[in-house]
């Protein structure tokens, strides 16, 4: 196994491992990492996690630059497992600063310096992200997933321009964090798996005494969804059920209201789902309502065949 010197830039700019999720969309983080290999001055060390993968397309990585490394794995690890797989790689060859990256996502050269930059200098800043474009919305990081439906900000016409915006959480699409912060509150929850596991490291983070925000100076784009014949069961399926997990962990004196208000939440949806013909849908959150009354979390992917 190849390590990463470690190193500072000439120009002072810390050591950045970034860390790509690739999960049968090769042709996507190819795209992603030949984007980054262009930038000039960050140079960027760039982990590039195979999760458990049925397509091949990722072989011609291997003889990329040496700044870039592919870590397979053989197993769908999930969100979280695969990215903590990738940053213990970058924290273990010294990046001082990780920035996890969606493969449909890209940022500029430009807006990830300034990132760095507000990161290294905003007091008690632990992780930071900027303004996520999508289609014809902007989204500003997001809200506690436990009390709200929708815990996506948009960008609202008082927020200016060039803004530090604190946030419950930044969005794990374009999301920059430091090695010592990694080391003080520990990697991503895998009992997650899928969704939920950032605005749970951000909570941890807050609790620690870190900020999260947004620069809103920064932009990013995120590719509307592709597609997906698992996303109205996967999705559904993981974001309600980790909602009960994340209650549990950060709001324990309000678990039971939370509880009975996703619980009849959930069985609402269900229903909707159910008289409509959707029965993938109306299976997840079925699954979901029953396996956090089991006490269930984790791998879930076998109830949908995936």
């Amino acid at each position: 196994m190849t390590t990463f010197h470690n190193e500072m830039h000439e120009d002072g700019w810390p050591k950045l491992g970034v860390i790509i999720l690739n999960w049968n969309a090769a042709a996507l983080t190819m795209r992603c990492v030949t984007s980054l290999l262009k930038w000039q001055r960050l140079q960027p060390f760039i982990y590039v996690v195979d999760n458990g993968s049925t397509e091949h397309g990722l072989h011609t990585i291997e003889n990329s630059p040496a700044r870039v490394r592919l870590i397979r794995s053989p197993e769908n690890l999930g969100y979280a497992g695969g990215n903590n797989l990738g940053m213990r790689e970058a924290i273990d060859d010294g990046c001082e600063c990780l920035l996890l990256l969606n493969s449909d996502a890209s940022i500029s050269e430009e807006n990830m310096e300034k990132l760095l930059e507000i990161l290294q200098k905003g007091e008690n800043l632990g992780c930071v992200g900027p303004a996520i474009s999508e289609g014809t919305k902007v989204y500003l990081g997001g809200r506690d997933i436990g009390l709200h439906i929708n815990t996506r900000n948009t960008r609202s016409r008082n927020v200016s321009g060039d803004e530090v915006l604190y946030v419950d959480y930044v969005p794990g699409m374009v999301f920059l964090t430091k090695q010592d912060v990694v080391r003080d509150i520990g990697f991503l929850d895998e009992q997650y798996f899928f969704s939920g596991e950032i605005a749970d490291f951000c909570m941890r983070a807050w609790k620690k005494g870190y900020k999260c925000a947004i620069y809103t100076a920064t932009k990013a784009d995120h590719e509307l969804e592709r597609d997906n014949p698992f996303r109205s069961s996967l999705y559904q399926y993981y974001s309600l059920r980790n909602r009960f997990l994340y209650i549990r962990k950060h709001h324990p004196n309000l678990k039971w209201i939370l509880e009975l208000f996703w619980t009849i939440w959930g069985m609402q949806r269900y229903a909707r789902a159910a008289l409509m013909g959707l029965s993938k849908e109306s299976l997840a959150y079925r699954m979901a309502i029953a396996d956090q009354a089991r006490g269930i979390f984790g791998d879930r992917n076998v109830l949908f065949s995936v």
